[in-house]
């Protein structure tokens, strides 16, 4: 609950000024949630849960937030006063680097802002700039300050004894400069493209070293455009990079084509390294196993030496992503990397990798790659030779699909239909009619006398079979395949297989079934009888025994030669992952 204004009178964290001109403007601060799918037009506020010291201090901060937007405060003004007071309480507003520093800040004072700010909080400042935007501005910017438990863990053992330095190329509030020790300002480097989080990062320095008299080097810049480090080289480079796709890659003159501004932050940085440097990131959990970041793990095995990989429970608040932390040494690679949480570390040859689809980081456990590998050894065949085609985009679901059958009109299934091995009954009616739709596959493969169809959206793989040539739309893929002695029915019961969404789970990340990681998953040779059996047991299962399944998955468990006691851990992994 926010506070009410008693509350924040009584608590002294407004004035009576501030109170007379509230009751002026007789604002609302419940503050509504604006609903809509795009975090990026988001007008609602989201308190930074995890960046926080103290829970205590909760109420606080809602009821700032309130104020502020009530009296329409502009954030740069509030937090540019923030910044006046607190270095004026802490006795340092007329030293020369501050008096210096405030001078080249042209935002404006609000006399009327006099609130008492917690002492308990590392970065109250990056706090209450964080809360105070709106979740689309913050996704925007990218402004997800990192908490001090993940600085602390990313910086700790960094030397500074010889004159080392550190930059953070995007910086914020200056959350990663925290936790060090034994380095002194002229040490410490940071750029962001945001004028107000470059004015908190050195207020905080300055807060920092109060007894040292220098100007932070904490520069309001593009890291892709500015002059300031353009040939200086770091001992250090630690930082949790802005996440999210860009639509001009050529901007960013990396020579990587991925979308992804993370990856380019991560290339440049490297090449600012100086010669046994380090190179530490926070990143999405994204980048050790989807396809999409091929180029990133590539240029990581391949470029100096990947020497840890770190897990981190939890997320950012309002954003689900989780995340590792990820470093990589300017130096010869070295065989092993260090995979690591709070509760245990273990060691990988990087040889494990490169054997591996799109160079995944395959970071499982002893056991877990001892049954890929077998998977894999058993699997010399692949959808190869298969044909692929998309569902009907029809380009206005809204009037084209109907929700009874009319003339002329015939079932359309979606994703939402296909469960393995048969299709729910369909919802929904189309009058096929090609020429309409915005997207639409040859017409052979929706009439195609036998065919598979897999839910499109999907982290687990969920294969129908379909001989009755039914049309489907663009959340069901289609695929036709062709597999060495194999019917379709029985490469359906082998993507169907715990054994095969157990190595498609371990291997890819995507919450897309793609046919780029389809064509990577290891079919093993049969015998024309296996086949015919397993075909006769598929039967049994479209037509109703499902009981069959589980003679089936004992069949490709053989196949694929997995112990008892790897079928129940490939079992109990998969029950697992499902719950995820």
């Amino acid at each position: 609950m926010l506070m009410n204004e008693k509350e924040l009178l009584s608590d002294n964290i407004i004035s009576y000024v501030t109170k007379r001109n509230w009751d002026k403007l007789k604002p609302s601060i419940e503050g509504k949630l604006m609903s809509g799918a795009n975090k990026c037009l988001s007008k609602r506020s989201v308190i930074p849960f995890e960046y926080l010291m103290c829970r205590d201090n909760v109420p606080f901060v809602k009821s700032f937030v309130s104020l502020v937007h009530a009296q329409q405060w502009k954030i740069c003004d509030v937090m540019f006063t923030l910044v006046n007071n607190i270095l004026a309480e802490k006795g340092m507003s007329q030293k020369p680097h501050v008096i210096r520093f405030l001078s080249t800040i042209k935002y404006s004072y609000i006399p009327d802002l006099k609130v008492r700010l917690p002492d308990d909080e590392i970065d109250i400042l990056g706090v209450l700039y964080q809360s105070l935007m709106f979740e689309g501005e913050r996704n925007v910017k990218g402004a997800y300050y990192t908490p001090y438990y993940i600085t602390h863990n990313m910086t700790k053992g960094l030397d500074f004894s010889s004159g080392q330095t550190i930059l953070d190329p995007c910086c914020g509030s200056g959350a990663f400069f925290f936790p060090l020790h034994d380095v002194q300002p002229e040490q410490i480097f940071g750029l962001d493209n945001d004028p107000v989080a470059v004015m908190l990062a050195k207020t905080n320095l300055i807060l920092k070293y109060p007894d040292v008299i220098f100007d932070p080097q904490i520069f309001c810049f593009d890291y892709f455009k500015n002059d300031v480090i353009r040939e200086k080289k770091f001992t250090y480079i630690v930082s949790n990079p802005p996440w999210g796709a860009v639509t001009d890659v050529s901007y960013f003159d990396t020579g990587i084509s991925s979308k992804e501004i993370f990856i380019h932050f991560f290339i440049k940085s490297f090449h600012h390294l100086e010669n046994n440097g380090l190179l530490r990131f926070l990143m999405p959990n994204a980048v050790l196993n989807v396809r999409y970041h091929k180029e990133l793990r590539r240029f990581m095995l391949e470029n100096g030496n990947l020497s840890n990989i770190f897990f981190y429970n939890g997320s950012f608040s309002g954003v689900m992503t989780k995340y590792v932390d990820v470093a990589l040494k300017n130096m010869p690679s070295e065989e092993f990397v260090s995979v690591s949480d709070k509760e245990k570390i273990q060691l990988i040859s990087k040889r494990h990798f490169y054997g591996y689809p799109n160079f995944v980081f395959n970071v499982l456990s002893s056991v877990d790659r001892d049954i890929i590998d077998k998977i894999k050894e058993k699997g010399p065949l692949s959808l190869e030779k298969s044909e692929w085609a998309l569902g009907i985009v029809t380009g206005d679901n809204k009037h084209k699909l109907k929700d009874a059958k009319e003339d002329g009109f015939e079932p359309v299934f979606t994703g939402k239909e296909i469960s393995k091995y048969v299709l729910m009954p369909c919802k929904k009616f189309l009058l096929y009619q090609r020429d309409s739709f915005q997207q639409v596959a040859k017409e052979e493969y929706y009439r195609a006398s036998e065919k598979l169809v897999y839910k499109f959206i999907s982290k687990r793989l969920v294969f129908a079979y379909d001989n009755n040539r039914r049309l489907f739309l663009n959340s069901a893929n289609i695929l036709i395949p062709h597999v060495d002695g194999m019917s379709v029915k029985t490469v359906m019961a082998f993507l169907n297989s715990e054994a095969m969404q157990y190595y498609y789970s371990s291997l890819f990340g995507d919450v897309k079934v793609l046919k780029s990681n389809l064509l990577e998953l290891p079919f093993p040779l049969i015998s024309k009888s296996l086949d015919n059996k397993i075909v006769k047991l598929v039967d049994k299962v479209v037509s109703g025994d499902f009981s069959a399944m589980q003679r089936i998955q004992n069949i490709i468990y053989n196949v694929y030669g997995l112990t008892l006691s790897q079928r129940r851990y490939i079992h109990s992994s998969n029950m697992r992952n499902k719950l995820l």
